[in-house]
């Protein structure tokens, strides 16, 4: 079987990396090294600090970054079950003073036996995980699911893309062969690195054949996430897929119809446009392109969903502002008109960022 250049560097990457078991007994120091002299950091500050870990003869480093902060603290702070609020305990502790955050994570290396991945070429850390990890191979994986792919005929495997996404991790997007007059699907596959961190998982990119453009993307909900200890079958797992792929083809083709014959009021545009916080100079991108819509579309939910990806589909604006109108061009036709459409709440970020 023929894999991905991408995959089977890392792959071979990951072979490289060794396993530092943290003993007790040894001596263990934890320094945290400032690239400036500030004394009060935000949340974006902490990618300048580095954490240095000295034990014996070894000098691991890593960044202050989200796994980092996110596998030490959650251990620290285990009331806490979300990033943003051990992010937000880890920052006041950080702001308090280095020397308890450096003792804290200290003792949480010792006291739970954990294992720092390195990289042995300049000590770097690669990861943190238990004495009982076992890392995973990635092609092994992506075998199973193209042999269970090729069996449904479901997706094509044959002509696979692949991406990097945000947090550096492999994607390889599969089209799903299920015909459809109004949707296209894309199974997108990300397979996870053995840092402890990362998890296999699906995701799913959907395009409207009506104008090309992609929606915002839609993480599975599959109950066969494979992490990197789970002894979910492969079997499960593609099945469980491939019938999400067919129900969510079919939801998102009802939910397209009824955007495009549900009309709105000639005031609703005014009403929507002041629950964007978004310049007003892309509002009145908006407001133009969804004029020019509507003599398509009529002035429907439909002709302002592909208003909005439109404008956010060009460069010109901010990637946030990307990232917004997107996914505010999928939500209003996909979620309840009455909880999302016609509701008076603000409207902001809420799900998966990356659009194609």
């Amino acid at each position: 079987m023929n894999y991905p250049i991408e995959l089977k560097n890392l792959v071979d990457y990951e072979s490289t990396i060794l396993d530092y078991h943290v003993d007790p007994s040894h001596q263990f120091e934890v320094q945290l090294k400032y690239t400036d002299g500030r004394k009060n950091y935000s949340l974006q500050d902490l990618m300048k600090v580095v954490v240095m870990i000295k034990v014996k003869e070894k000098e691991f480093s890593s960044k202050m970054d989200r796994p980092f902060i996110h596998q030490i603290g959650g251990r620290i702070w285990k009331n806490e079950r979300t990033y943003i609020g051990v992010a937000m305990e880890w920052l006041k502790t950080m702001n308090d003073g280095g020397e308890i955050l450096s003792q804290l994570i200290k003792q949480v290396f010792i006291k739970n036996n954990l294992v720092i991945r390195y990289d042995p070429e300049n000590y770097k850390i690669y990861g943190i995980v238990t004495n009982i990890y076992s890392p995973s191979d990635q092609l092994k994986l992506r075998e199973h699911f193209v042999l269970a792919a090729n069996k449904t005929k479901l997706f094509d495997t044959t002509n696979s893309k692949i991406d990097i996404n945000s947090g550096g991790n492999i994607e390889e997007r599969f089209l799903f062969n299920n015909p459809s007059q109004s949707v296209q699907l894309e199974c997108t596959l990300v397979y996870g690195k053995n840092t402890g961190y990362n998890s296999y998982k699906t995701k799913w990119h959907r395009k409207s054949l009506d104008d090309g453009m992609w929606f915002s993307t839609w993480e599975s909900n599959n109950k066969y996430e494979w992490r990197n200890n789970s002894k979910s079958g492969f079997v499960d797992y593609v099945e469980y897929i491939f019938n999400e792929g067919l129900e969510h083809q079919k939801f998102l083709e009802e939910r397209v119809k009824m955007a495009k014959e549900k009309n709105l009021q000639e005031d609703f545009l005014n009403f929507f446009m002041n629950r964007m916080l978004i310049a007003y100079a892309t509002k009145d991108r908006i407001r133009n392109q969804y004029t020019i819509d509507t003599k398509q579309f009529g002035k429907t939910v439909w002709a302002l969903s592909h208003s909005l990806r439109f404008i956010g589909s060009s460069n010109a604006i901010a990637k946030k502002t990307q990232w917004l109108l997107q996914e505010t061009g999928t939500l209003i036709f996909e979620k309840s008109y009455k909880d999302y459409l016609e509701s008076h709440h603000q409207i902001k970020l809420s799900g998966s960022y990356v659009t194609y």
